[in-house]
């Protein structure tokens, strides 16, 4: 739980997806609360407020039912078919889309794709292609790290994957969570550990040998829709864009190698 302090004389509290308010008492210079009886009793307030939210939530999650009486039969989204259909757009010899549309569609290129596939398929055995219990052959791996990939690289929702992969909406959640754990766990330890010395000191000479004397990242933002943006917040988080936005800001070297990493929440000045 993080605490923001605002100009409006205000502590805000920072739960998943609720914002809990709470005055500040400014008769001092320091800004602290009236009592710490109070500020405990607060905290324990939204501890809970936030535990009895988690299980609301809970117990609205959906759980597939698997064949049962009276179920609407499964739709034969001819799997084998449509992995056919992406080999060949991408994944042959001589593809019908090249590197270029490779590299616009899934946000990197065709080696980094293989590296992830082989080391993503070789550490999780869901991935594999394996036979469900019909006797018919599963998603292929290269349809579920492509499941994946495009899910995260155009931030659409799941549904739109099933017209072209043919993923149905709790299949394509199931894939995204695998992808992204695996990925923290092969790679995180590579690419999202802070720098030591070693490292700063080969990142300083390397840009040194190319005249920039001092540089020690390169700096890229990305900026977020925020879909549900209070209405009083709406002014502080909407640029040219038209609608409400957070910004990440990540720093990497020249190996792509994650530097620092920050997100701005905080109202503008």
């Amino acid at each position: 739980m993080c605490t923001f302090t605002y100009p409006l004389d205000l502590i805000i509290f920072r739960a998943p997806h609720n914002f809990l308010l709470r005055p500040i008492d400014m008769s001092s210079s320091s800004g602290s609360l009236s009592s710490r009886d109070d500020e405990s009793s607060f905290d324990d307030a939204s501890e809970k407020f936030v535990a009895r939210r988690r299980k609301e939530r809970k117990g609205k999650t959906k759980r597939r039912g698997g064949s049962l009486p009276g179920k609407r039969p499964n739709k034969n989204r001819n799997r084998v078919l449509y992995h056919q259909l992406l080999m060949r757009d991408y994944f042959v010899a001589n593809p019908v889309y090249d590197f270029k549309d490779f590299r616009r569609r899934f946000r990197m290129r065709r080696e980094l794709f293989d590296k992830i596939l082989d080391a993503v398929v070789e550490y999780d055995p869901y991935f594999k292609c394996s036979v469900d219990c019909c006797g018919l052959p599963s998603f292929s791996s290269h349809q579920k790290i492509t499941c994946a990939l495009r899910y995260m690289a155009y931030g659409g929702a799941a549904d739109q994957l099933d017209e072209n992969l043919r993923f149905g909406e709790s299949t394509v959640a199931l894939v995204v969570d695998k992808f992204c754990r695996d990925i923290i766990h092969l790679f995180g330890s590579t690419y999202l550990r802070p720098p030591n010395q070693e490292d700063m000191e080969n990142i300083l000479a390397g840009y040194e040998r190319k005249g920039w004397i001092g540089c020690m990242g390169c700096i890229d933002v990305m900026k977020w829709v925020w879909k549900n943006c209070p209405m009083a917040w709406r002014g502080a988080y909407q640029g040219r864009e038209k609608y409400p936005t957070i910004a990440l800001e990540a720093i990497v070297d020249s190996r792509c190698v994650l530097l620092l990493s920050f997100v701005f929440i905080f109202l503008a000045a």
